[in-house]
């Protein structure tokens, strides 16, 4: 649907990206409970200045209403396609986050850095899956993760109120980092944690948030170990590299896009 003048060709067009990208989401994470996945939802597509006005300059897309809609920049049906599909994989990853923990007094407590690096796991397996070139984002993702110190990740991975301070332009700077260090969070318990199912594990951790865990419980029955350890280890692990900072992304997706030296 749309208040702002989409024809029928578009929205057309963008329901069926919509389905495609849901079905892979959905195939993806395995959730244990599909039929929670089953209900309906809107797809609202935007004009740009109505998103800017609503959301902020530069937003391509948002989810609201707890999971049953998704609000789409009308602009990027006109944009090339792997863009526009990453954007709404990633936004359909964060529905069914929603969904999976429901009503749950404890879902606010899972931090931004996660549910972000989930919905940014759905962007970088969509883009395996329809063959487009990841490149670009990995490069300035990478260049994020050797340029941090461990005192500002610790703040990352710590502070939920990290990228909230400061002026619009320094707090998208932070959301953007934070959002870097997310998916950088996930890669590092599948790769150098040694758990290739980490993402799948994602959804197990937000399906136990559903049935009344805290984040802080639901991740250390799904994965074994505590945030506090998790989050111990990554910092530890950027203080030994922070004159060597290629070697915290050895063994990652990331180690194929470290700059080369000059």
């Amino acid at each position: 649907m749309s208040t702002d003048g989409a024809t029928l060709e578009q929205a057309k067009a963008a329901a069926k990206k919509v389905n495609a990208a849901w079905k892979f989401d959905l195939n993806l994470m395995k959730w244990a409970h599909p039929e929670v996945m089953g209900r309906p939802f809107t797809l609202r597509l935007v004009s740009d200045e109505r998103m800017k006005q609503e959301d902020g300059a530069g937003t391509r897309a948002t989810t609201s209403g707890g999971g049953n809609r998704i609000n789409l920049r009308m602009s990027l049906l006109d944009t090339a396609q792997a863009h526009i599909d990453l954007t709404i994989a990633h936004e359909l990853g964060h529905v069914q986050m929603h969904r999976a923990m429901g009503k749950s007094p404890h879902a606010s407590s899972v931090p931004h850095y996660f549910s972000e690096g989930h919905g940014l796991m759905m962007n970088l397996y969509y883009a395996e899956y329809l063959h487009t070139d990841k490149e670009a984002g990995a490069r300035t993702e990478i260049k994020v993760i050797m340029a941090l110190a461990p005192e500002e990740l610790e703040q990352i991975l710590t502070d939920g109120n990290y990228y909230r301070v400061g002026t619009p332009a320094e707090q998208a700077n932070k959301t953007f980092k934070m959002e870097c260090v997310g998916v950088f969070f996930v890669e590092h318990l599948r790769t150098q944690k040694g758990i290739p199912d980490a993402v799948q594990r994602m959804g197990q951790v937000f399906e136990a948030i559903g049935s009344g865990l805290t984040y802080e419980q639901a991740f250390a029955r799904v994965y074994g170990f505590s945030v506090k350890r998790a989050v111990s280890e990554l910092v530890a692990s950027f203080k030994r590299t922070a004159t060597h900072p290629a070697d915290r992304v050895q063994g990652t997706r990331y180690e194929a896009y470290v700059p080369a030296k000059k």
